[in-house]
């Protein structure tokens, strides 16, 4: 007995310490962008391409230091090459000639070498080329956020969208039902003809339909959701604001319309900025191939010969010592104008970027009026589909209270239940309009780019 209480009391203790494993994950839209940030596979691949970056610059730093290689050369020779010599050297006739062998069959060379770069024009300029690269790939990553953050909002509201809209069907569905209900009622008295409880249950049927597919949608966006902050699809979670609340907090009374537009600060003009500078550092790069290069080296060498074959591994043995240091210097004199073409050819692709900037700020400049202009007509609509759902759900009210006391036909009935429904929709398509809405000009105008 005592063996049972401790195991209960040791699952209260686990439900204490762990409830997220029993309960689902509350999620606002600021913790799905977090969230987001942290398992975003178009983030993650940002990320990796800075690790890149920066591995690219040690690269090229490392061109500028110190080089050492070392290497060991043996050599077998099995018949040594001989040359003809007099043969009166060795005591033979005059005007004769005899082969002598030169050399022995085993050599063993060791090198130990280091290079250093002294001045070359090139490398300094693929160095700051690299520093450019980390920081186009920072840039890159802040595209990534605001990408995402944009992508995250939208999945978000769609899927709140979707459970608005079978809130509301399923509202109507209960009230119709009671209606059908009563109606049959009155029809088995006597009261209403069959064609009036007909009616009715056609319109019921047709939202039980709806309602279904509604649940259906509700499900794929919750997937893609999931799918757009990198979460498994097998994961539990809840969205815990509303439109409503949505609405509230990113859109009423915000003037987001009036905030000033800079196009220095959005994100895309800065990566062609960007591009730009890499363009020039270019054009000073080929400059630079006209310039000398200047290298240092230091060559030590020790050789060792004999005809044994293993005297490499006596270190008793005389190794010949070889010391060489000094300075190369290399100059292009005439390379029939290829690098000129080059000179030319970079500074060509510095003037499309140029003038790639210019159309790029042009439209980014206009893609801001539309999104300006999409935003207030989106806060327009949203009014005038509020009013529109107050007056048609006042129009269904009166029109099903004519009904029961046989005032008003089913046709009528029919009329503005699905007028009334209509309302409901572009309400909240409305909505999501401008919420949508909000979200593209918080892109545009950089409100997106803090990490």
């Amino acid at each position: 007995m005592s063996r049972r209480i401790r195991i209960k009391g040791l699952g209260l203790l686990l439900l204490g310490i762990c409830p997220s494993l029993w309960a689902q994950q509350a999620m606002s839209l600021e913790d799905a962008q977090r969230y987001a940030f942290k398992n975003s596979y178009l983030i993650s691949n940002s990320r990796h391409e800075i690790e890149k970056a920066e591995k690219r610059l040690w690269e090229i730093t490392a061109i500028g230091l110190p080089q050492a290689s070392a290497s060991l050369n043996y050599q077998y020779s099995p018949d040594l090459p001989e040359q003809p010599v007099p043969a009166e050297f060795f005591g033979g006739e005059p005007g004769t000639f005899q082969t002598v062998a030169f050399g022995v069959s085993n050599s063993s060379v060791a090198t130990f070498q280091i290079n250093q770069l002294v001045f070359d024009g090139t490398y300094l300029l693929a160095r700051q080329g690299s520093i450019l690269l980390k920081k186009i790939r920072n840039d890159e990553l802040t595209k990534s956020t605001v990408d995402v953050r944009d992508e995250v909002a939208r999945a978000y509201y769609n899927v709140q969208l979707s459970a608005e809209a079978e809130k509301i069907l399923q509202s109507n569905l209960a009230n119709l039902s009671k209606n059908l209900q009563e109606v049959r009622a009155l029809y088995e008295e006597g009261f209403l003809e069959e064609q009036d409880a007909q009616q009715l249950e056609y319109l019921v049927n047709g939202i039980s339909l709806e309602l279904e597919n509604a649940r259906r949608m509700g499900k794929v966006a919750m997937d893609f959701f999931r799918f757009t902050i990198g979460m498994p699809m097998d994961s539990a979670v809840q969205l815990s604001q509303g439109l409503e609340e949505l609405y509230l907090q990113n859109a009423s009374g915000q003037l987001v319309s009036e905030q000033a537009f800079r196009l220095e600060e959005h994100i895309e003009y800065q990566l062609v900025e960007n591009q730009e500078t890499g363009a020039a550092l270019q054009v000073k790069r080929r400059m630079w191939d006209f310039a000398p290069k200047v290298n240092g080296f230091l060559t030590h060498q020790q050789s060792n010969f004999d005809n044994d074959a293993f005297n490499m591994f006596n270190y008793n043995s005389y190794w010949i010592p070889s010391t060489v240091m000094g300075l190369s210097v290399s100059m292009p004199v005439f390379t029939s104008f290829a690098n000129k073409m080059r000179l030319d050819q970079a500074r060509i692709d510095l003037i499309e970027v140029q003038e790639a900037k210019d159309q790029i700020g042009q439209a980014l400049t206009l893609e801001y009026e539309q999104a300006k202009s999409a935003y207030s007509y989106a806060s327009d609509r949203l009014s005038n589909e509020q009013r529109n759902r107050e007056i048609t759900k006042s129009i269904r009210d009166k029109t099903l209270i004519k009904y029961k006391e046989g005032i008003s036909s089913s046709l009528e009935v029919t009329q503005t239940q699905n007028q009334y429904l209509n309302s409901e929709t572009n309400y909240l398509s409305a909505m999501l309009e401008l919420l949508n809405a909000k979200s593209r000009l918080d892109k545009v105008l950089g409100n997106y780019n803090k990490q």
